[in-house]
């Protein structure tokens, strides 16, 4: 007879049976009843599953022998009617509530219906290779190499488990009517609870809890090495039977020895290690600053199914639940921050109840002394400090400043003032006394005088409008507006009405910065005469006016091919009755820095002026 590689038992209640020789014979009260294939369709193909329709055929699934369907004492080859490469064998079948029969399809499923076939390419399951296939009312059941799912209106459900179990390698599945469901696969037999299996049919995302029946309650061999489809049937008696290559077992589900403790007993703490270092066991554990790794090693006392136990911990101040840790006998925690915390574990037995007493112990990790409350408040006044040191520097800097632009303003309106009493004023003043004289004459009845006095008079007084018409324009021309000192520097020659046979020449050498005032101001005057100096004392044919900005200073000089200046000049600091050079130092002590004025030796003179940088611009000019 060979080796039974296919059960299945139709409507009416008759069981169907296929060998790994080929045949198909079906259950009858005398005995095995053979159905012979056509000779064209004979041959030694394993059978690898049966099925039935509500029409009353039989489907039949044949290793390299392709889908077969046996209505009304024919057979039929299915292969050629829906479109199916010749030969390929489907690994599961089902019908469903509307008579649509359902098989796998590579990593997919495919329904049946009026002669046409649909590979569900989209929103399919997402298990991997089907291998199972059982209806249960408006349901369909799958399962395959990577979980189970479930079909209902028209969706499909992934079942999913606690702990990440996803049900690998399935290749049964039994629902009784109670709504219990059971799966057999590579792990053995799983049982999900009928109110679990509600839970998630209303939720699919929950993770249903389940229990695992294996090696260590006598459940001996592999399903996946038996080839029998389906590997899980369950009989009128309600009892599980589940083929492996090692036999056929049964369990029934109504009659499962459980645990006969009354609770499981509480857990056990054996030991504790602080950076792979032992250290004793204490309800009250204090830890050393520094302190990175935590291990705590735990067991539970289970004589029955020892395997089986199960444990929760969780470290309070860090874990806001319980940690599932399974059957492992270990909890790690690292890089513990300073404080008190609370280590708790619990367990449960074979059957799943959890112990209500826990072991724990109190856990306390000092701190360094960069970690401690005085640390952080020593901190935190140095930082209020050096805010107000830097709020005060920053506010005596804003003084300086203001206190620079005012003495500039005074040193502008004083020198205007000198101004305007060496030229205006006198120059009113000797119009007065001359007009004074003229009346004078007059008065005497020196007519010819007192014209040549008027005339004089007048010849003053537009001498006095034309000097201070000068005055002021140059006033004007001594301002330096924005923030480039060298576009400042080029105007120069226009505005001095340079001589068409002096030469005038700018280098830059560095990055170029923006100007404030008033040192922009400050610097363009002494440019500015020096420039003039050069043209009408020194005679010059060639000036260079060089910036450059260093990394700690701003140098500017000023060089000329002059016929030089005197040594008595250098040694007094300016000429007698001349307020140009004492001028120049002084501007450029308002502004930080120093001059210094100097005889070439080939003939000419230079002027440097040297000022610190944040006093030489506020940042880099992007041209």
């Amino acid at each position: 007879m060979g080796r039974v590689s296919a059960l299945h038992r139709d409507a009416s209640g008759t069981l169907w049976m296929g060998s790994a020789t080929g045949w198909i014979a079906k259950v009858t009260a005398t005995g095995l009843e053979r159905v012979p294939l056509p000779p064209e369709l004979a041959g030694d193909s394993v059978v690898t599953m049966i099925a039935s329709d509500r029409a009353g055929g039989l489907w039949v699934s044949r290793l390299h022998g392709g889908l077969l369907r046996f209505f009304n004492g024919k057979w039929e080859a299915q292969n050629a009617k829906y479109g199916m490469q010749e030969g390929s064998t489907p690994r599961a079948l089902a019908e469903d509530s509307q008579g649509r029969i359902w098989s796998d399809a590579g990593q997919t499923i495919r329904v049946f219906e009026n002669g046409r076939k649909q590979d569900f390419n989209q929103g399919r399951p997402e298990i991997g290779r089907i291998s199972a296939l059982q209806s249960y009312g408006d349901t369909l059941w799958m399962g395959g190499a990577r979980g189970v799912s479930m079909r209902a209106n028209e969706t499909f459900h992934r079942l999913l488990g606690r702990d990440g179990e996803t049900f690998e390698k399935t290749n049964g599945i039994v629902l009784l009517p109670d709504g219990e469901l059971w799966l057999g696969g590579r792990t053995g037999l799983t049982r999900v609870s009928a109110a679990e299996v509600l839970k998630w049919r209303k939720e699919p995302s929950h993770a249903v809890a389940f229990e695992r029946f294996g090696v260590l309650d006598g459940l001996r061999g592999s399903s996946e090495q038996s080839g029998s489809r389906p590997s899980i049937l369950a009989d009128a008696q309600g009892r599980i039977w589940f083929a492996t290559n090692r036999g056929v077992h049964w369990i029934d589900p109504r009659h499962i020895a459980r645990n006969p403790s009354a609770a499981p007993l509480a857990p056990t703490l054996l030991g504790v290690q602080v950076d792979d270092r032992a250290v004793p066991l204490s309800p009250y554990l204090r830890l050393p600053a520094g302190s990175r790794d935590l291990r705590v090693d735990y067991t539970a006392p289970a004589l029955r199914i020892p395997e089986r136990v199960r444990f929760r911990y969780r470290l309070d101040g860090v874990d806001e639940d319980w940690r599932e840790a399974g059957t492992r006998r270990q909890a790690l925690y690292s890089r513990l921050a300073p404080g008190g915390y609370r280590f708790r574990v619990i367990a449960s037995d074979d059957t799943g109840t959890w112990s209500k007493q826990e072991a724990s112990f109190n856990v306390t990790v000092l701190p360094a002394f960069w970690q401690t409350a005085w640390f952080a408040l020593a901190m935190l006044a140095l930082g209020a400090v050096l805010v107000w040191l830097f709020v005060r520097w920053r506010v005596a800097v804003a003084r300086q400043r203001m206190q620079r632009v005012y003495r500039a303003r005074v040193g502008e309106r004083e020198r205007i003032a000198r101004d305007l009493h060496d030229t205006l004023l006198q120059s009113v003043q000797a119009l007065m006394l001359r007009i004074e004289s003229s009346r004078r004459r007059l008065a005497t009845g020196d007519t010819a005088a007192a014209e040549t006095g008027l005339a004089k008079a007048l010849e003053e007084a537009e001498s006095g409008l034309v000097e201070g018409r000068d005055r002021i324009r140059e006033l004007r021309r001594d301002e330096a507006t924005g923030d480039d000192l060298e576009a400042a520097v080029n105007t120069l020659p226009a505005l001095l009405e340079l001589p068409a046979q002096v030469a005038f020449k700018l280098e830059v050498h560095g990055r170029p910065r923006r100007w404030r005032q008033p040192e922009l101001g400050e610097v363009y005057r002494i440019v500015r005469e020096a420039f003039a100096n050069a043209c009408r004392h020194a005679s010059a044919t060639h000036i260079t006016v060089r910036i450059t900005y260093g990394l700690l200073r701003t140098t500017v000089e000023i060089d000329d091919d002059g016929c030089g200046i005197q040594d008595d000049v250098l040694a007094h600091g300016g000429a007698e009755g001349h307020w140009g050079l004492p001028g120049m130092r002084e501007r450029a002590a308002l502004c930080g820095g120093t001059l210094d004025v100097q005889a070439l030796p080939g003939g000419g003179t230079r002027v440097r002026l040297q000022l610190p940088r944040w006093r030489a611009g506020g940042g880099r000019r992007h041209d």
